[in-house]
């Protein structure tokens, strides 16, 4: 299809949901995107976090097309090989404690089923979660994400939740855990901007939540699978989860979502509560062992925790040195970089340089590229966004702030 038709039919039959950013996808390899024009993009995004061993990874595509060629479903009424392999997969990466998993098609699923097992479990109906949150976009999910310009079209329809500061162990001495089923928390926030916690905030949440008989679930969806340096976030905490919520990555690019439960918890859905047409589906779950297998083999999250530690030092010395740059932070393949512009001018700007990042807010760009870049990649997106930085800094008048 030619490029302006592609463009003219998402932009006139789409549901207006995304910010477009001109770019139609011809193909894509490894940390690449190439556009119909033929023009290369380093992509920074990808996916968010979705593209996490790059694109067109051969372990992956071949798995799906060998399952593919046997069959593409299989109801969970009936045992899978694809399924079972999968299973197998994951619980040889997971914290020994967990016990049992559901499969679903989206990390937002997955937030949807640990909200039901937490509430089935305990009894109670109050939900809480962090300041500056992101869960996902279903009721349920929607109602954990902090984000007001995402709740209040819908403040109607969604459940009781109490918000503590993240990071802010004062703010844990006040919650009601005694009448909360589950505080949810991520490892590190995503889309509030890459923010870290600090150890003792979240070992003081989980102790207060053994205490109390609340229900600790952490959201791996984002800064799971290897992507800080450690295969699982949390582990950087010394925290013990109830609950995992995993998603993004998981797939290799199909949709999936995975929802682990300690063995507490392993009973606390009953038959038929909680299903899913599509949830542990054979393509899916031959796609999610392969990326399982190949994050395991190549222990992927050493090279994020190198390739981060570069990366981030790249970022510090860009906001040291840069007007427009404010500051920088990370851990990982999972960085930010907050500035003095709003993104909306800066994306353009580094997209036409051929680099793709991601965003959170109005002024922090995100970087969540695949696993798989090397010094080279991290060096060329670094170099883009410095030269790119200067170029609009040339472009701008002085503001207020501004570094000497």
């Amino acid at each position: 299809m030619d490029p302006a038709r592609v463009m003219s039919v998402e932009d006139s039959r789409l549901a207006r949901t995304f910010q477009k950013f001109g770019v139609v996808v011809e193909r894509a390899e490894g940390a690449h995107l190439w556009g119909a024009d033929g023009r290369r993009y380093l992509d920074f995004m990808a996916g968010y976090g979705v593209a996490i061993l790059g694109h067109g990874r051969r372990e992956v595509a071949e798995a799906i097309k060998a399952q593919l060629d046997r069959y593409a479903i299989c109801h969970g009424s009936l045992y899978s090989p694809a399924r079972a392999e999968f299973l197998e997969e994951l619980f040889s990466v997971l914290p020994g404690h967990m016990s049992t998993a559901y499969m679903a098609n989206s990390g937002a699923e997955a937030v949807e089923a640990a909200l039901k097992v937490a509430v089935k479990a305990t009894g109670r109906s109050l939900l809480m979660a962090a300041k500056g949150s992101y869960h996902g976009k279903t009721l349920g999910a929607l109602s954990l994400t902090w984000g007001e310009k995402y709740r209040r079209p819908f403040s109607q329809l969604l459940p009781r939740v109490h918000f503590v500061g993240y990071g802010d162990v004062k703010s844990l001495e006040d919650a009601p855990f005694e009448e909360a089923a589950a505080l949810f928390l991520e490892p590190v926030q995503g889309e509030g901007g890459v923010v870290l916690p600090s150890g003792e905030f979240m070992r003081e949440a989980e102790r207060r939540c053994r205490s109390s008989g609340c229900v600790l679930v952490i959201d791996e969806i984002q800064a799971g699978l290897g992507r800080t340096g450690r295969m699982w976030a949390h582990e950087h905490w010394g925290v013990r989860p109830d609950v995992m919520t995993i998603g993004k990555g998981i797939g290799g690019g199909v949709p999936m979502g995975v929802t682990v439960m300690s063995s507490e918890l392993s009973d606390a859905l009953k038959l038929g509560e909680q299903t899913s047409t599509f949830g542990g589906n054979p393509l899916a779950s031959a796609a999610g062992a392969a990326v399982l297998r190949v994050i395991r083999e190549e222990r992927l999250w050493e090279n994020a925790g190198r390739m981060g530690s570069r990366f981030l030092r790249g970022l510090e010395r860009i906001s040291s040195s840069r007007r427009l740059a404010e500051s920088s932070r990370g851990l990982g393949l999972m960085d930010a970089l907050d500035l003095r512009i709003s993104v909306a001018e800066a994306i353009p700007a580094l997209i036409s340089s051929g680099l793709i990042p991601a965003y959170s807010g109005i002024r922090t760009l995100r970087f969540l590229p695949p696993l798989v870049v090397g010094d080279a990649e991290v060096d060329e997106a670094l170099s883009i966004i410095d030269k790119t930085l200067d170029e609009v800094e040339r472009k701008k008048r002085p503001i207020i702030g501004e570094k000497n």
